[in-house]
C-alpha cells in the first residue's frame, strides 16, 4: 500500500505542471491536420514541413487535429519532454519491434492524458522515464504495444471525481518499477482491461486500489501472463477483479485461487511462448478474431495463446540445393575444402534463421540433397569418381563437417533429416553421419518445379497443416502430383512435435546479396 501511495504523490505533483507543459509548442501549431506523419528524416525542406510532417512527436501532437491521427515511421523516435494528451488522437507506429518512442526525462511520464483527453497507442514500444503512460481520468488504448524498463509504472490510470478507463490488449509490459496501476479517488470510477498480455520481470504486476467513498475501481485480466514479479504480480485489496484463462509463474505473491494457470511459460526469446509451452491454445476460447503484438491473427489453434504473442507454432525449414562447394563456369565437380568460405556458410544459415517470422520456432530441418558439389548425375556434368583424390574427399568431408556443425549451432536440439541429392555421391562413407534418413524423396523432387516466389498450400489429407514455399523460381516443388504422394507425406512425418506450418525454403530463397555468394548457390 505504500508503494501504491507514492505513486499517486508522485502523480500529484507531476499534475502541477500540465498547464506550463501544454503552453510550451501551442503557439507553433500553424493549422490543424487530421493525419499527421513523424520521422526523424523529415528537414524544414519536407513538403508539409511543420504542418503535416514533423521530426518532433511532440510538435505533430500539438498539431494534429481532435480525432486525428499521428503515424509514425521505424526507428528511434527521442523525446525530450512529457507529451500532453487533452484531446482525442490515435498515434500509430509500424510494430512494436520497429518503432520504438524513448522519453529523455528523468522521473516524468512520457504520454500524460488529462481531462478530455483520449489517447489510443498502436503499435509502438516505449522506452524510459518515469512512466510510460500516466492518465488522469482519460481513456487510454494501448494496443500491440511494448512498453519497458519504467522508473515508476509503465502504464498509470486514475480517476478524480471523473472516470478513467484503460484497455490493455496484446501488449508486452516489462522491466519497470511496477507494470500497469488503477486508482480511484475521490468518488471517481477507475476501470482496467487487459486482454492477451504478457506483464513480466517487473518490481509490481498490476497494482490497483480505491480511496475515499463513492470511488470505484475495476480490473479485469484475461488470457493475460503475469510472471517474475519480485514484489506481487497482482495486489488489489478491496477491488473488484475478474481473471479468466490468465498464466501465474514465479511471482513474489501467491496467485489467486481462481482464472489461473500456474506453470511455467516456456519463455522462447523475447517473451515469445517456445513450441512446448503450456499456456499455447490455453486462453479464452471467446476471444478470437484479434491479432497479436507480431499481427498474427488469434487464435492459430483452438483458442488463442496467453499472452501477448500468438506463438509456439513450428517452421519445418526444408532446405535443398545448396551447392556449397559448386564451381563457376565449367570447372569440374571435384572436392573442394570449405573452410576458407566458412564465413559464407555463416552467413547463408544466418540468413536462413532470420528467415523465420518472430513468433514461429524452427522445429525440424530437413535437407534434400545438394549439400556440396562433389559429382553429378547429370550426363553433361559428369565427373569421373575415379579422378577425385582422396585429399579432395577429405576436403569434402570436413566441408560437411562444417555445415552440419553450424547449422546445429543455429538451431540447437531441432532434429535434422537429410536425404541424398543428385549431386551428392552416395556411396562415399561420409553419408553414414549425416543425420541419418535417406529416401527416393530426392528423385520426386526434381519432376517438377514451382515458378512462383510465394505459394501457401494445405497439404493434402490433414487439418490444416500448412506448407510455404519461398523461392527464387528455381527447383522448388509444386503442389501437385509426386509431391503432393511422396514429398508431403514425408515432410509431415519428419515435422517434430506435431507442426501446423512448414516452411520451404531453397538455397536460391536467401537474400538479395547473398544468393550466388559461394559461385554456385543459384545451381539446381
Amino acid at each position: 500500500m505504500r508503494q501504491a501511495r507514492s505513486i499517486v504523490l508522485l502523480l500529484v505533483c507531476v499534475l502541477v505542471s500540465i498547464p506550463l507543459i501544454c503552453g510550451t509548442h501551442a503557439a507553433l501549431v500553424l493549422q490543424p491536420a487530421s493525419d499527421v506523419f513523424v520521422s526523424t528524416a523529415y528537414m524544414p525542406s519536407t513538403p508539409g514541413w511543420d504542418v503535416t510532417h514533423f521530426a518532433s512527436l511532440e510538435r505533430a501532437v500539438d498539431a494534429v487535429s481532435d480525432n486525428g491521427t499521428v503515424r509514425i515511421s521505424g526507428g528511434e523516435v527521442i523525446v525530450a519532454t512529457p507529451i500532453v494528451v487533452d484531446k482525442e488522437i490515435r498515434i500509430v507506429g509500424t510494430g512494436s519491434d520497429d518503432t520504438v518512442v524513448v522519453f529523455d526525462g528523468d522521473d516524468a511520464p512520457l504520454f500524460l492524458v488529462t481531462g478530455d483527453g483520449v489517447l489510443s497507442l498502436c503499435d509502438i514500444s516505449l522506452e524510459g522515464g518515469g512512466y510510460g503512460i500516466v492518465s488522469c481520468s482519460g481513456e487510454v488504448s494501448v494496443q500491440r504495444c511494448e512498453v519497458r524498463g519504467a522508473r515508476h509504472a509503465g502504464i498509470v490510470s486514475y480517476s478524480l471525481r471523473s472516470p478513467a478507463t484503460l484497455h490493455v490488449r496484446s501488449s508486452l509490459i516489462h522491466h519497470g518499477n511496477a507494470g500497469i496501476v488503477s486508482l480511484g479517488a475521490c468518488g471517481g470510477a477507475s476501470l482496467c482491461v487487459v486482454e492477451g498480455a504478457t506483464i513480466s520481470d517487473n518490481g509490481d504486476g498490476v497494482i490497483s486500489a480505491s480511496w475515499g467513498p463513492r470511488s470505484h475501481t475495476g480490473v479485469s485480466i484475461d488470457s493475460s501472463i503475469l510472471s517474475f514479479h519480485a514484489r506481487r504480480a497482482l495486489h488489489a485489496p478491496g477491488v473488484n477483479v475478474t481473471i479468466t484463462h490468465c498464466g501465474w509463474w514465479e511471482n513474489g505473491d501467491e496467485a489467486p485461487s481462481q482464472g489461473m494457470t500456474i506453470r511455467d511459460p516456456l519463455y522462447a526469446d523475447g517473451y515469445r511462448l517456445s513450441a512446448s509451452s503450456p499456456l499455447i491454445d490455453a486462453g479464452n476460447p471467446l476471444r478470437s478474431g484479434e491479432h497479436s503484438i507480431t499481427g498474427t491473427l488469434r487464435p492459430s489453434g483452438d483458442a488463442p495463446d496467453m499472452g501477448a504473442y500468438e506463438g509456439g507454432r513450428h517452421v519445418l525449414l526444408h532446405l535443398t540445393d545448396l551447392h556449397l562447394l559448386a564451381p563457376v563456369g565449367d570447372t569440374a565437380y571435384t572436392g573442394v575444402n570449405l573452410e576458407p568460405r566458412l564465413w559464407d556458410v555463416e552467413t547463408f544459415i544466418s540468413s536462413v534463421a532470420s528467415s523465420v517470422p518472430g513468433d514461429l520456432e524452427v522445429g525440424t530441418v530437413v535437407i534434400t540433397g545438394d549439400i556440396v558439389d562433389l559429382a553429378t548425375t547429370e550426363p553433361t556434368y559428369q565427373t569421373p569418381l575415379g579422378s577425385v583424390t582422396r585429399e579432395q574427399w577429405d576436403d569434402t568431408y570436413r566441408g560437411y563437417e562444417l555445415f552440419r556443425d553450424r547449422l546445429e549451432t543455429a538451431f540447437p536440439g531441432v532434429p535434422i533429416y537429410d536425404v541424398v541429392g543428385n549431386h551428392d555421391y552416395r556411396e562415399h562413407p561420409f553419408y553414414p553421419w549425416l543425420w541419418g534418413d535417406e529416401s527416393g524423396i530426392d528423385d520426386a523432387f526434381r519432376s517438377a518445379m514451382n515458378y512462383a516466389p510465394l505459394t501457401v498450400v494445405e497439404l493434402s489429407g490433414t487439418d490444416g497443416l500448412y506448407l510455404v514455399l519461398l523461392s527464387s523460381g528455381h527447383d522448388a516443388p509444386r503442389p501437385d502430383g509426386l509431391h503432393e504422394t511422396v514429398i508431403y507425406p514425408y515432410l509431415a512425418e519428419h515435422a517434430a512435435n506435431g507442426d501446423d506450418i512448414i516452411s520451404y525454403l531453397t538455397g536460391q530463397a536467401v537474400p538479395e546479396g547473398v544468393e550466388g555468394f559461394l559461385g554456385g548457390l543459384a545451381y539446381g
